[in-house]
């Protein structure tokens, strides 16, 4: 079978590079050998070396790594941030709460005191002044 173009070696768990293999690789394979990566001369379709393929592959495989270490560091920082994001609306709100109690408490204050000079008091005046006619 002629190699498909732009296909790439991959590993196997086993260590085993892979790709278009031919009758004799099949063989090896299906019967649970292992080749030994020297031993596999497999390039790719641009005919480059095998040593040059498996030090791309390796360059590919850090990065990869940085790249998912980089993710977490990410993930890990966002997640800090939310986290102190949210405790400072938790303390707002409860800040906010206070503040409202405090507002309708001062406003029933002033109500009770507008009351003391409100109508009641006036009505009091009122019947005093009547009593001091009616006397």
């Amino acid at each position: 079978a002629a190699p498909r173009r732009g296909l790439r070696p991959t590993t196997h768990t086993r260590g085993v590079v892979s790709g278009e293999r031919g009758a004799a690789g099949q063989a090896a394979h299906s019967a649970g050998q292992r080749r030994p990566r020297a031993a596999a001369m497999i390039g790719d379709d641009e005919g480059r070396p095998a040593a040059e393929v498996a030090a791309e592959f390796a360059q590919l495989q850090r990065e990869y790594r940085n790249m998912e270490q980089n993710r977490r560091a990410y993930t890990e920082e966002s997640q800090n941030i939310i986290r102190r994001q949210q405790a400072a609306i938790n303390k707002l709100r409860k800040e906010e709460e206070a503040l409202k109690a405090e507002l309708a408490m001062e406003a029933r204050q002033a109500s009770n005191k507008a009351g003391e000079n409100g109508p009641s008091s006036k009505l009091a005046l009122i019947q005093d002044q009547g009593d001091t006619f009616t006397q």
